[in-house]
């Protein structure tokens, strides 16, 4: 049975500089325990995947555009490429002859040969060949990596590493050989310049080095505990980890905790040309050279969110940031940003981007496509007036400072029950939101896992269930 969970809230005893506290955008999201200016969640699962907007239906691409081609992707957003002259493709299940659902990772080899690891199947694309992967009997990867020496390709899933050399899979289980404990699961693998396979699990770091794995921890390696999520190997040889609170830095001796300047990093990804970038949840992307730290965010000019996915810096020198709100491209001072409703992009979330050569063209972005979205809200039956309803880019904040709890999201819309208890949403660019509802001035629900995810088509209406705010 579905619950609607809640806890008073009192917005304007939050200061304006709190931390925004959220939940992680995954199926199962935290119901927030604490009682200062809550926005409790609701058990939602991911259902509905947003009709995708392409220029193809199929793959198709040019041999002597493809390696300048742009990927990306993210959970329930299917796969888009951006090919070198600047025409969008778009992938996601409602498109049989490739249905994505989701992107897990991309991984491109020297040679220009891209792998896609997605909810639907392992992909090699060659050309315009695209070619799903044998199973191997340790379940698929979801994270991969590929080998610049040799070209083979490495995956990571919930027990096991894995290792595809052109003919066969050969798996490592990680516990025991990547430390001990129950905590062993590996997150995330890479490989660097020289070949040598790094991941890390739950709580260690590991390295392989063609004969045996070699694994730290705490107490063996560096004293606090930390959870771990991603890996890097940068261009001089250090490797770098996402920790729960900090980034990890080993220089081949020993390893060295520094300090983003934000909380809880996301993903940390290696540029070839020396960077390090960091992400975030919404505090915007780090950026270690030369010895320093500095920040990118929504001051930058040409980037309207802090909510940084992804980044990945190109041949000729734009940055690609992914973000929660579509994709922006910085090139110097000016910057392009696409959305679903302004370009061909499958989804909104871009969690993994991977960019050939000089990247591509870059498209004007298009006029807005916008749609409705319309519900009714009840308590105990009986339909509700004058109560707030807002759109979310982003799941709720749970502690939030300004007037709802999607306030300093890049994009929210507020709209207010009438006598009949009906809500409605017009011109809202088309894509797939969050949706909260007002139960009172110090109160607000929101979905966490079931019910409905409000998905704004073009030209549509979209018609959502009825929400009674008395169930449980």
């Amino acid at each position: 049975m579905r619950r609607l969970l809640f806890t008073s809230l009192t917005a304007s005893m939050v200061c304006a500089a709190c931390t925004a506290l959220t939940t992680t955008a995954t199926t199962t999201r935290p119901v927030a325990t604490t009682s200062e200016s809550v926005a409790t969640t609701t058990p939602r699962t991911t259902t509905e995947v947003t009709e995708a907007t392409t220029t193809t239906l199929a793959p198709a691409f040019s041999l002597e555009l493809r390696p300048n081609a742009a990927w990306m992707g993210g959970a329930g957003c299917g796969l888009t490429v951006l090919d070198g002259d600047g025409t969008w493709h778009g992938f996601t299940s409602e498109y049989r002859a490739f249905p994505v659902e989701s992107t897990q990772d991309l991984a491109r080899a020297p040679d220009g040969v891209m792998y896609a690891a997605t909810s639907d199947g392992l992909y090699r694309i060659e050309g315009s060949t695209w070619q799903e992967m044998p199973r191997s009997e340790w379940s698929r990867p979801v994270e991969i990596a590929v080998d610049p020496v040799t070209g083979d390709l490495w995956g990571a899933n919930y027990t096991t590493i894995l290792r595809y050399d052109g003919s066969e899979w050969s798996g490592y289980e990680a516990a025991g050989l990547m430390g001990e404990g129950d905590e062993v699961h590996p997150r995330d693998v890479t490989v660097g310049p020289d070949g040598t396979v790094w991941a890390v699990t739950a709580s260690t770091a590991a390295r392989y080095d063609g004969s045996g794995w070699e694994w730290w921890g705490t107490g063996s390696g560096w004293d606090d505990e930390y959870s771990f999520d991603s890996i890097a190997v940068a261009g001089d040889g250090s490797v770098w980890v996402a920790a729960s609170d900090a980034v990890l830095r080993f220089d081949g001796d020993q390893w060295e905790v520094l300090d983003p300047g934000f909380r809880s990093p996301q993903q940390v990804i290696a540029s070839p040309g020396g960077e390090v970038f960091v992400t975030s949840w919404a505090n915007g992307l780090a950026v270690y050279e030369g010895g320093r730290w500095s920040m990118i965010d929504k001051s930058t000019p040409g980037l309207d969110t802090d909510r940084i996915r992804s980044a990945y810096r190109d041949d000729s020198g734009r940055l690609w940031l992914g973000t929660s709100w579509g994709v922006t491209v910085l090139d110097g001072d000016a910057g392009a940003a696409y959305t679903m409703a302004t370009s061909g992009l499958a989804g909104n979330c871009v969690e993994y981007l991977v960019v050939g050569g000089d990247g591509p063209m870059l498209p004007a972005p298009t006029e807005p496509r916008v749609g409705s979205l319309t519900g009714l809200l009840l308590e105990n039956g009986a339909p509700t007036a004058g109560r707030d309803v807002v759109l979310c880019t982003d799941p709720p904040s749970t502690i939030f400072s300004g007037d709802h709890p999607c306030s300093g999201h890049v994009f929210s819309a507020v709209t207010t029950t009438g006598d009949d208890g009906v809500y409605t949403f017009t011109d809202v660019p088309i894509g797939s939101y969050e949706i909260a509802w007002q139960v009172d001035e110090t109160t607000w629900r929101s979905y966490l896992i079931g019910g409905e995810e409000p998905v704004i088509r073009e030209g549509e209406m979209t018609q959502l269930s009825a929400v009674d705010l008395a169930d449980e």
